[in-house]
């Protein structure tokens, strides 16, 4: 029954680490692993978490999150991927003059700021022509990064944002729904619940 839930392995996955922590110094000379395991004994204040019913159903509904939030990031980095392809292909001119889409990488992480949204407005200043600047080339190509630099925050930043919003709601529902069910067991223990899983 101990080792069934995951709090008693947690806590015993660190108490581990720390007799082993304290007993490996005398036989090895690699003390940097032991520092690193020494800051692990912090982690046995999570055990505090399973005592305090709201903040164990918001830790549940977070790792039960976990798995669709990282589908759904892995699905916004391939997006970002297909977006920075895109980037290269259309803005890696030479009288651009920029620096932000001459490979993959660099367009990616214009992208990755558009999700962030932290600074997407000064790359697209420096896109913008200047006022006797009369090139067309500057001029067509502003319109076309700005379109694409505000469709990399709507989408990005939005959309998914929202997405991973949506997961974590549904799952705190599922996840008080259950915290009910078993307190209404508890309350009566002799009336008998059928439970739909």
């Amino acid at each position: 029954m101990f080792w069934t839930v995951w709090w008693n392995i947690l806590d015993f996955m660190i108490v581990f680490l720390i007799i082993l922590s304290s007993v490996i110094p005398y036989i090895g000379q690699r003390r940097e692993i032991f520092a690193v395991i020494r800051v692990i004994r912090a982690f046995r204040i999570l055990r505090s978490v399973s005592s305090l019913t709201s903040l164990n159903v918001v830790t549940h509904t977070m790792v039960k999150s976990l798995g669709d939030m990282l589908n759904i990031l892995f699905v916004l980095i391939l997006f970002m991927f297909v977006m920075a392809i895109a980037g290269v292909t259309l803005f890696d001119i030479s009288e651009l003059e920029t620096g932000h889409f001459q490979t993959t990488f660099d367009a990616w992480f214009v992208l990755f700021v558009c999700v962030t949204q932290d600074g997407w407005v000064s790359i697209m200043d420096e896109f913008r022509p200047d006022a006797d600047d009369r090139s067309t080339i500057k001029q067509q190509y502003f319109i076309l990064i700005a379109i694409y630099l505000m469709s990399g925050v709507a989408i990005g930043a939005f959309v998914f944002t929202n997405l991973i919003v949506a997961v974590v709601v549904a799952n705190l529902e599922i996840a008080v729904q259950e915290l009910r069910a078993e307190k209404l067991l508890q309350d009566n223990p002799l009336e008998f619940h059928v439970t739909l899983f």
